[in-house]
C-alpha cells in the first residue's frame, strides 16, 4: 500500500477540517459508550503479602497522598475470600477515607496464582464499589512493574525466582520449589550452612565459626542434632531453617571461609539465572534494569558480599546492568508505589485515563490551551502565539531554582580542573548540542552527541532514539581518556531511551552527570523501551539516591509546546539558552546565571517580526500547492535553518525535500546558482543580507521573503519557529494543535500517534492504538502477535507507509484502509469516502476558518 504525500493531497487538509463533525454527525456503531461513572480521583495500591499489606493512595498522576502499612497478612492462597479481603478494604477505607466509586484498586498479592483466585479477588473489588476494572497479579509481577515493567528480577526470600518481561514476552526462571530449585534463596543458604557444619563433624570439611552459632539459634547442643531436627517428628517449616541465613552472611564478613564460600556460590547462581533469563529475551547485548527483591537482601552485609560481586559477575558476561534495590527496611513502599505508577502509565501510554478524558503526564505531551485552535488561526494570530510561546520559555528558565542549579553544574566543573564536556540527545536536543559544540569551538573542551551520529544532523534516524546499547557505546568513547568529564543528556520529555543509557554509561566512567528537561523530574517516563531495558524514571531515581555528589537535575518549567509534544519549539529554545550559558560562563570565568539572564533581557526586547505573519499565509499557499520552502543563509542563520529544516519531515510527515538550506558561507560577492533547486511553486526565505538582488528568487521565478535576524536564537524563535510551524498548520498539516501526520519512528512517536488518533477520531485509547497498529502493518484487522510486536518492529514496519496517521483516523471511525487510500489518493475529502462508504448523502457545512484556499 503505498500513499501520496499530504502536500499533494488536497483531500487531506479537508479530512483535518472536518473530521470533527464526522464524530458528531455519524453515530459509528464499533465506539461503544460508557455509562456515566463518577471520574476516577485516586488509584489505591495494595501490596499483600504473608505478615503484612503495605498500601497507598495515589492522585491519578501517579503521586502518593497517603501511606499505610498493616499487621494484617493477605496472601490470597491463605485468605478465606471474599470475608477477609472484605475486611480488608474497610480497614483501608478507615485508613484513607476515600470513596471507592471514584477510586481504582491496583494490587499484587502473594497467593495470587490462579485465575480463580484473581478472579475472585477482583469480584471482592467490585462488589465493593471500585471503578472497573480492578487490577489484581502476584507479588512477583508487582514487583516487576516497579522496574517499569520490563527487565529482570530476581527474588530471593525463603525461596527464589527469577522473572524477566521484554515487551509482551515473560521469562520465568527457577521458582521451582526448596527441593527442585530455589537457587541462591535464603532456605538454600541455610542448607549449604547445615551441610558444611555435618561435613565438619565427620572431618570431610574444616570447621566453621557458623556452628556455635546455628546451634545456638535452633537451641541444641551438638551438630548430629541437626539431623533430628530436619527430619524428626517436628519438622520446622522451610523458613526457619531460612532463618539463619543471616548467619552465614555475618560469618563471611567475618572472614569465615566456608561461609563466604557458600554466599560465593550464590552470587553464582544468581549471575547464572539472570544470564539465562536475558539471554532468553535477546538482551545479551542491551543495557537492562535488574531488580533485587527478598530478605536475602536485606541484612546488613547484603550489599558488600552479595550485591556488589553480583554486579561485577553479570557485568563480565554482557552490557552492563543498572541494579535497583527493591528492598528498604526504612521504606516499606518501595515496591508499590512504582509499580503502580508504572501499570498506569503503560496502561494508558504515557496518559492518566479517567473515564473519557485524558491528562497527560509529562508537559512535553499535553496540549497548550492557548494554541487549541492553530490550525485555523491566521498568520498575525500565530505571531502572537509565538510571542506568548517564547515569554513562557524565556520565564521558566529564570525561575530561581533553574539557575542555581546550573551554577552548581559550573562550580562541579571548576573545582575539578580543566573540563571535558559532553552533552546531546536525539533529535532536536542532539542537534541544538552540535550547533553549541560547533559555536564553542576553540574555546572549550566541549563535544556534542546525537542518537543516529552524524547524519542524524540533517535528517530523522529510524528508532535511534531507543537505541540503549548504541548510546552507552558512543558515551564511552567520547570519555576515553578524558579528565574532568561532565555529562549532560538532553532529552525535553525527560523520554528517550538513549538519554537514558548515556546517563548510565557516565555513571559507569565516573563522570559528572546532569539531566536536561521540560517537564517536571517527576514525570519522567515511568515506562522500559522493548530491547532498550532502561526505565528513565527509575534511573533518575537511582542517580538521585545514590550519586548526589556528582548528578544534577535541570528542569525547565515552560509549560506545554504550542504545537503539541513539538519539542523542537520551546524545548530547542530552553536547550540552547542552557548550554550557551553554561559554556560561555565556564569561557569567562562567570556564572551561567549571569550569562543567561543578559541573554534573556536582550531576548525580551525581541517580538517576532509582524511580517512574518504574511510570510506564514504566503508559505501555507506555497505548501499546500505543492511547492517547498528553500532557506538562504551563511553562518550562525544558516545553521539556524538547517536545524529547522532537518525537524520538518518528523513532525509533519513530509519528504526531507519540502523544506531545505542553500548556505551562501562564501565571501565572494558573485553567486553561483547553478545548483540551485527549485521551481516557480517555491518560496525562497532569505535570512541576512547576502543575494540582496534576489538573484536566487529570480533564477525560480519563485516568491521571496526576508528576514535579517541577529543571531542563531533569534532566528530560531523569531523567524523559523513561527514560519515553518505555521505554515504547515495553514497547510492542513496539524488538527486543532496536534500533528496530524508525524511519523512513527520510535516509541515515543508511537505513542504520541496514538494520543493523536484518539483525539481527532474521538474514540478510547485502546481502539486507537489498535487502528494505528492496522495503519502501521497494513492490515484492518491485527492480530494479536502484531499487538505483541516491539515498537522496534512496529516502527520499521510502518517506515515504508505514507499518512500512517491519518489512515489509522480513518480506520478508527469505521473505514477499510483500502477505502481511505483510495479517497486520500484520489484527492476526495474524507468525508465524501466516508459518505460513499456508508451510503449516506450530502454532508454537513464545511468548517469555517481563515485557512487559505
Amino acid at each position: 500500500m503505498k500513499a501520496e504525500s499530504p502536500g499533494e493531497n488536497p483531500g487531506l487538509s479537508v479530512f483535518l477540517c472536518h473530521i470533527g463533525e464526522l464524530r458528531q454527525l455519524y453515530p459509528f456503531p464499533m465506539v461503544v459508550s460508557k455509562s456515566r461513572q463518577p471520574p476516577v480521583k485516586h488509584i489505591l495500591g495494595i501490596e499483600g503479602g504473608g505478615t503484612n499489606t503495605v498500601a497507598a493512595l495515589l492522585t491519578t498522576a501517579g503521586q502518593p497522598v497517603q501511606r499505610a502499612t498493616l499487621a494484617v497478612p493477605s496472601n490470597l492462597g491463605a485468605l478465606r475470600l471474599p470475608q477477609d479481603l472484605h475486611s480488608l478494604v474497610s480497614e483501608l477505607r478507615d485508613q484513607f477515607g476515600f470513596d471507592p466509586a471514584s477510586t481504582r484498586v491496583v494490587s499484587g498479592f502473594a497467593g495470587a496464582g490462579t485465575s480463580q483466585i484473581i478472579g475472585a479477588a477482583e469480584s471482592v473489588f467490585q462488589s465493593s464499589g471500585f471503578q472497573d476494572k480492578s487490577i489484581v497479579i502476584s507479588d512477583g509481577e508487582l514487583a516487576l512493574e516497579a522496574l517499569g515493567g520490563e527487565g529482570i528480577l530476581f527474588v530471593a526470600g525463603t525461596g527464589s525466582i527469577c522473572i524477566g518481561r521484554r515487551g509482551s514476552v515473560t521469562i520465568r526462571n527457577g521458582g521451582n520449589g526448596y527441593l527442585l530449585g530455589d537457587e541462591a534463596s535464603g532456605f538454600y543458604v541455610a542448607r549449604r550452612a547445615l551441610n558444611a557444619i555435618l561435613n565438619a563433624v565427620y572431618g570431610s570439611a574444616r570447621p566453621t565459626a557458623m556452628t556455635p552459632l546455628v546451634l545456638r539459634h535452633f537451641g541444641i547442643q551438638r551438630a548430629e542434632d541437626i539431623k533430628s531436627l530436619v527430619y524428626g517428628d517436628a519438622v520446622p517449616p522451610k523458613r526457619e531453617i531460612a532463618a539463619i541465613a543471616p548467619i552465614v552472611f555475618s560469618c563471611a564478613a567475618e572472614g569465615d571461609l566456608i561461609a563466604a564460600s557458600i554466599v560465593t556460590e550464590a552470587v553464582d547462581e544468581i549471575a547464572r539465572s539472570v544470564g539465562a533469563t536475558r539471554s532468553a529475551l535477546g538482551l545479551d547485548d542491551a543495557a537492562c534494569m535488574l531488580g533485587l527483591r527478598g530478605g536475602l537482601f536485606r541484612g546488613e552485609h547484603a550489599e558488600r558480599l552479595l550485591v556488589r560481586p553480583l554486579e561485577e559477575r553479570i557485568a563480565q558476561r554482557g552490557a552492563p546492568v543498572s541494579v535497583r534495590m527493591l528492598e528498604s527496611d526504612r521504606d516499606p513502599h518501595i515496591i508499590i508505589i512504582p509499580a503502580v505508577q508504572s501499570i498506569v502509565a503503560r496502561e494508558d501510554q504515557g496518559l492518566v485515563l479517567s473515564l473519557g478524558e485524558t491528562v497527560p503526564v509529562r508537559d512535553t505531551e499535553r496540549p497548550h490551551p492557548h494554541s487549541a485552535n492553530l490550525d485555523a488561526m491566521n498568520g498575525e494570530q500565530i505571531v502572537t502565539l509565538f510571542d506568548l510561546g517564547n515569554s513562557e520559555v524565556l520565564n521558566a528558565v529564570m525561575a530561581p531554582e533553574f539557575m542555581e542549579r546550573l551554577d552548581a553544574i559550573a562550580v562541579r566543573i571548576r573545582a575539578g580542573g580543566a573540563p571535558s564536556l559532553v552533552f546531546g540527545g536525539a533529535g532536536t536536543s542532539g542537534r541544538i548540542a552540535h550547533y553549541i559544540d560547533k559555536h564553542f569551538s576553540g574555546r572549550l573542551d566541549v563535544r556534542h552527541w546525537i542518537a543516529g551520529g552524524s547524519r542524524a544532523i540533517t535528517e530523522a534516524v529510524e528508532g535511534a532514539e531507543d537505541n540503549v546499547f548504541k548510546a552507552m557505546t558512543d558515551i564511552r568513547e567520547l570519555l576515553r581518556e578524558k579528565r574532568n568529564p561532565f555529562v549532560i543528556g538532553i532529552s525535553c520529555g525527560l523520554s528517550a531511551p538513549c538519554v537514558a543509557g548515556a546517563l548510565l554509561e557516565a555513571r559507569n566512567q565516573g563522570a559528572g552527570m546532569a539531566v536536561f528537561g521540560m517537564t517536571p523530574i517527576e514525570t519522567a517516563r515511568n515506562e522500559s523501551v522493548a530491547g532498550g531495558g532502561l526505565n528513565f524514571a527509575h534511573l533518575l531515581g537511582d542517580l538521585r539516591d545514590n550519586e548526589s555528589q556528582r548528578y544534577v537535575e535541570l528542569a525547565v518549567r515552560a509549560g506545554p509546546e504550542l504545537l503539541t509534544g513539538s519539542s523542537r519549539l520551546k524545548g530547542g529554545t530552553a536547550t540552547w539558552l542552557t548550554l550557551y550559558s553554561l559554556c560561555e560562563a565556564l569561557c569567562t570565568e562567570e556564572l551561567p546565571s549571569s550569562v543567561l539572564t543578559r541573554e534573556v533581557e536582550r531576548l525580551r526586547a525581541c517580538r517576532v517580526d509582524p511580517e512574518v505573519g504574511q510570510a506564514v499565509e504566503l508559505a501555507g499557499m506555497v505548501i499546500r500547492a505543492g511547492g517547498d520552502l528553500i532557506y538562504v543563509a551563511q553562518g550562525a542563520l544558516a545553521d539556524a535553518a538547517a536545524l529547522d529544516a532537518s525537524e520538518i519531515a518528523p513532525t509533519f510527515g513530509v519528504p526531507k525535500e519540502r523544506v531545505r538550506v542553500v548556505r551562501l558561507d562564501s565571501v565572494e560577492s558573485s553567486l553561483d546558482l547553478s545548483h540551485i533547486r527549485g521551481t516557480s511553486r517555491d518560496l525562497v526565505v532569505y535570512l541576512g543580507d547576502r543575494d540582496p538582488e534576489g538573484k536566487i528568487a529570480s533564477q525560480l521565478g519563485a516568491q521571496s521573503v526576508r528576514f535579517s535576524p541577529e543571531d542563531f536564537i533569534t532566528a530560531k524563535m523569531h523567524v523559523l519557529n513561527p514560519l515553518s510551524t505555521g505554515a504547515f498548520a495553514r497547510a492542513g498539516y496539524v488538527f486543532e494543535n496536534r500533528m496530524l501526520n508525524v511519523r512513527p519512528s520510535n516509541s515515543k512517536l508511537l505513542d504520541r500517534a496514538v494520543g493523536i488518533v484518539a483525539a481527532v477520531a474521538k474514540v478510547e485509547l485502546e481502539q486507537a492504538r489498535r487502528s494505528l497498529i492496522a495503519a502501521m502493518i497494513g492490515s484492518n484487522d491485527p492480530t494479536p502477535e502484531d499487538f505483541a510486536q516491539s515498537p522496534e518492529v512496529l516502527c520499521r514496519s510502518a517506515s515504508t507507509r505514507t499518512l500512517v496517521v491519518p489512515h489509522a483516523i480513518a480506520h478508527a471511525v469505521g473505514i477499510s484502509l483500502d477505502d481511505a487510500e483510495s479517497g486520500l489518493n484520489n484527492g476526495t475529502p474524507l468525508r465524501v469516502v466516508i459518505d460513499r462508504v456508508r451510503g449516506a448523502n450530502g454532508g454537513a457545512t464545511p468548517r469555517v476558518d481563515s485557512r487559505p484556499s
